[in-house]
């Protein structure tokens, strides 16, 4: 059984589990014909010279119906416990505020993930061999920057990761061959028709480098 070791996170994948999709130019331009799919706006401008390809992916993720609830009934019930009733009773207790300082932490981590579900965006910028893909809320979120040209290889990919709580599947892109040192993994999280609309964009992209 063939293996591959993550270079960074050092997770071992076995290679039956990745799934490549490649395509020689013929799809990608029946797919480019066609309006982008519900959910993803791309558009070109030009800086100076040279075309700006922006690729922007938003929507409202179905979990939000979960966490949201769950953040303000464990959220709201945890800490109107321990410091609302603090401030009703005029009272500061050390011990008790200490306690709820992991709750706070939660509550933080919980509320930025509501908000991504709602407010976030994913944005794949283009522009003569170098890419930068953004991912967050506004202007506060995580920018990976890559080199793009006309030999560098698109693929669709299924990666599975196994956990202790189980195991998941996601889709994403992975770029490989020149430019980059190491392979570059983007838009994990697009819908599966939003991605294959955006592999076929990145590889129009790389021809034309």
């Amino acid at each position: 059984m063939k293996t591959y070791r993550c270079p960074k996170c050092g997770e071992v994948i076995r290679v039956e589990d990745l799934v490549a999709v490649e395509d020689d130019g013929r799809n990608d331009t029946a797919l480019l014909s066609a309006p982008p799919p519900t959910h993803l706006a791309v558009k070109t401008d030009y800086d100076d010279i040279w075309p700006v390809t922006t690729i922007r992916f938003k929507r409202i993720s179905p979990l939000a119906l979960f966490f949201i609830p769950f953040t303000c009934i464990w959220s709201g019930g945890s800490l109107s416990g321990i410091y609302g009733t603090q401030f009703m009773q005029h009272s500061f207790d050390l011990q008790r505020s200490l306690f709820g300082i992991p709750f706070l932490i939660g509550t933080a981590v919980l509320l930025s993930a509501c908000l991504f579900m709602l407010f976030g965006k994913r944005v794949l910028t283009l522009s003569h061999g170098r890419g930068t893909y953004f991912t967050g809320v506004g202007f506060i979120g995580r920018t990976k920057r890559f080199a793009y040209g006309y030999r560098t290889k698109v693929e669709e990919i299924e990666s599975v990761h196994r956990g202790r709580h189980g195991t998941s599947v996601f889709r994403r892109l992975r770029l490989s061959g020149e430019g980059a040192a190491d392979d570059v993994y983007i838009c994990s999280g697009f819908s599966k028709d939003a991605l294959a609309y955006t592999a076929a964009v990145l590889r129009r992209e790389c021809r034309s480098a």
